[in-house]
């Protein structure tokens, strides 16, 4: 196989993966998730700045001496690393979905949007300049300051996503299940045993003399065990205990 044919299938399998994760994407989740990180960028700035609480409940606003650049930076970097938290839980809970396992989905997904955050801030803060333009002063160091910080809070926060994601499907499957056996039961009550041993028998009979009645008298009993799986199934969905 050549190496082109092998990363074309290789798009065509991540393809459906890529957009299962930005249909999860919903304007819920996102709005969610920036406010989170504007909330966070906001302490961070006011501690950056030095606000604090004096005895008499005012707020007593102290400059510190950090460039004026750094607390005004939390106000670009923490919504950026935000979304890149949020479609690092969405991708690690399709993961998981897909069969692959907490530790595999958490290092594929938490690395890669902490890079990914550390590099869309930069570019970010240098397109828009003036006090949120990023420090000359050794950025590598802050992209890995950026990119650590990322990771940090994104663990907690993709663990915390996927065991809710996880004990909602479980619970969706436990439902499922009780339905299913619902109609199973449902099922099994509406074709009677005894009755349906004593058409097979009558059946076998018949084929055992050759009658020509045989064939007819099978093809009934087919039809009437359709008629009874169909009608239990449409009883039980509408008499299964709503959820």
């Amino acid at each position: 196989m050549t190496a082109p044919a092998s990363a074309g299938r290789g798009g065509r399998r991540s393809a459906p993966f890529v957009r299962s994760v930005l249909q999860a994407v919903t304007w819920r989740t996102l709005g969610v998730s920036q406010l989170i990180g504007f909330a966070i960028a906001a302490v961070r700035f006011f501690e950056q700045r030095g606000v604090e609480v004096t005895q008499v409940g005012y707020l007593e606003a102290r400059l510190t001496e950090a460039p004026q650049h750094f607390p005004d930076a939390h106000l670009v970097v923490a919504p950026i690393a935000a979304f890149c938290i949020l479609i690092a839980a969405l991708a690690a809970d399709e993961a998981m979905r897909r069969g692959a396992r907490l530790g595999s989905a958490m290092l594929a997904a938490i690395p890669t949007a902490s890079v990914a955050a550390a590099l869309l801030q930069y570019l970010v803060r240098l397109t828009l300049g003036s006090h949120y333009a990023p420090s000359g002063v050794r950025p590598l160091l802050g992209l890995a300051a950026v990119a650590a910080d990322t990771a940090m809070l994104g663990t907690l926060a993709v663990l915390a996503f996927l065991k809710r994601a996880t004990e909602q499907r479980m619970l969706r499957e436990v439902r499922r299940s009780e339905r299913l056996e619902y109609s199973l039961m449902s099922s099994r009550a509406q074709v009677p045993p005894a009755w349906l041993a004593a058409e097979i028998a009558a059946i076998r009979d018949l084929y055992a003399t050759q009658a020509p009645a045989a064939e007819a008298r099978l093809e009934t009993l087919i039809d009437q065990l359709k008629s009874r799986v169909r009608h239990a199934t449409s009883s039980g969905r509408r008499g299964s205990p709503q959820q």
